[in-house]
């Protein structure tokens, strides 16, 4: 697979959901929500990654790390009401 079509998928997943949250059919807050945002930030890293253009694996790590740890407080949350 290309760096160009990973680099794609990401940023396509990244602005769907983006999309969808300012449509109101998915919350911030919501796991799918978060799930593609460390998906497509994964995604988006790993292409500027094997292009060497760090300061987007910069961003797109901090983006992943973020989706990442509001992902594990989700679950963990909703792990400990159950």
């Amino acid at each position: 697979m290309n760096t160009t079509l990973i680099g794609s998928i990401g940023v396509t997943i990244l602005l769907a959901a983006f999309a969808l949250n300012l449509l109101r059919i998915l919350s911030t807050q919501s796991p799918t929500y978060l799930f593609m945002n460390l998906v497509g930030s994964i995604l988006a890293g790993v292409s500027s990654f094997l292009i060497g253009f760090i300061p987007f694996v910069v961003l797109e790590g901090a983006w992943a790390l973020v989706a990442g740890v509001a992902l594990m407080r989700h679950f963990g949350r909703g792990a400990k009401t159950r």
